[in-house]
C-alpha cells in the first residue's frame, strides 16, 4: 500500500515498488534509455547528472510530480520506473493522473514487472483523490496490448501531440 514517501516499500514477489529520492537520480538517468528501441539516442538526450539533480528537485517542489520505481530488493537496484503527475481539475471534483515514461530495464521485460510497477503506480494516484489515470502510448501493437492487459482502455478517446522540438 502506497502512503507516504516516508513508509517502507511494498514488495510484490521478486521485486520492491517506492517512490524516487533525490539520490535514484543516477539510476534513473541510466534506466531511461531503455524507453527506446534507439537506447543510445535517448542516452545522447539525456541531460548531465548535475542538471538531472536540478530538474529532479524541480519536481519535488512542483509537488504533483511523482516517479515510482522498481528495484530488486537484494540489490536495489533500479530495474522500472514510470512518472505519475496529479492534475488538478475542476471536473469530476477531482484530480486526475497522467502517467508517462514506463520503462523497465531491458534486461527485465517480460517477466510482469511493467504490470506490476503499473498496478503500484494506479493505487497511488486512486490514494491521491484521482479519478482517473491516462497515459499516450506509441503505434507499437504489443504496446498497445500491454496496456490493454493492465486496464487501460483506449476505446473512447484518441491522443494527440504537439511537437516543439522535432521528435
Amino acid at each position: 500500500m502506497v502512503r507516504s514517501r516516508s513508509e517502507h516499500a511494498v514488495i510484490v514477489p521478486t521485486v520492491a515498488f517506492r517512490l524516487a529520492q533525490r539520490e535514484d537520480v543516477p539510476a534513473l538517468l541510466h534506466l531511461l534509455p531503455d524507453l527506446s528501441p534507439d537506447p543510445e539516442e535517448v542516452r545522447a538526450d539525456l541531460p548531465a547528472l548535475d542538471r538531472g539533480y536540478a530538474i529532479f528537485d524541480q519536481m519535488q517542489r512542483h509537488g504533483n510530480v511523482h516517479i515510482v520505481l522498481a528495484c530488486l530488493p537484494a540489490t536495489a537496484a533500479v530495474i522500472g520506473s514510470c512518472m505519475v503527475v496529479v492534475v488538478p481539475n475542476f471536473t469530476y471534483r477531482r484530480p486526475w493522473a497522467i502517467i508517462e515514461n514506463v520503462v523497465i530495464a531491458a534486461t527485465h521485460q517480460r517477466q510482469g514487472i511493467g504490470a506490476a510497477l503499473l498496478a503500484y503506480a494506479f493505487e497511488f494516484a486512486e490514494q491521491q483523490g484521482c479519478y482517473k489515470a491516462q497515459l499516450l502510448s506509441g503505434p507499437d501493437e504489443r504496446q498497445i496490448r500491454f496496456y490493454r492487459k493492465v486496464g487501460m482502455d483506449d476505446s473512447h478517446c484518441h491522443g494527440f501531440k504537439k511537437w516543439f522540438i522535432a521528435p
